[in-house]
């Protein structure tokens, strides 16, 4: 029988390292790290917000659940936290443009302009031309750092219209073809 025995480490034992240093070279290891391409939407009180995020991976299917971690100064943060509903809506690579009116602060109020946007379950906004959108609910929010961790359970789960799946890759600072 394999045993597994736990160890710890103790803080004093622990070098010190240059936080700043150590953050540039994590951002330019995951920079090497390829990620799918989402908008996260949700609608607070009738106005809808949006961001465009890599960091957004399935959790379990037993409950059917998805983490998401978003920046607490990010403009989406507060209205997701009050709607407790957001859509994942899973880019695909033809989908550049609105990647960038998302990502862009000076861009904001074309998030949603382009008439394409519709209203689905929980009254959420959802791109009907995405790969997929999942739709879900807040369960948890954990804090950490700059960021909040949500997790959250999927409710309901559409495909997009396209035969031929060709989603939005994102790996070192630009998009690439899968």
């Amino acid at each position: 029988m394999l045993q597994q025995q736990a160890h710890s480490v103790s803080n004093d034992a622990m070098p010190t390292f240059d936080e700043r240093q150590v953050a540039d070279a994590l951002k330019a290891a995951m920079r090497q790290l390829a990620s799918g391409v989402a908008v996260i939407s949700t609608n607070q009180g009738g106005t809808w917000h949006g961001m465009t995020a890599t960091s957004v991976i399935s959790l379990s299917m037993d409950p059917p659940s998805v983490l998401v971690c978003i920046n607490r100064t990010a403009t989406i943060h507060a209205p997701l936290m009050d709607a407790g509903a957001f859509c994942v809506n899973l880019l695909s690579s033809r989908q550049e443009e609105v990647c960038a009116v998302f990502s862009s602060k000076s861009r904001r109020q074309e998030r949603f302009a382009d008439g394409i946007w519709k209203i689905g379950p929980m009254q959420l906004p959802y791109h009907p031309l995405a790969e997929a959108n999942i739709f879900c609910t807040v369960d948890e929010v954990h804090e950490y750092g700059t960021h909040s961790v949500v997790l959250a359970r999927v409710r309901h789960v559409t495909e997009g219209m396209s035969e031929k799946r060709s989603p939005m890759i994102y790996l070192d600072g630009r998009f690439i073809l899968p």
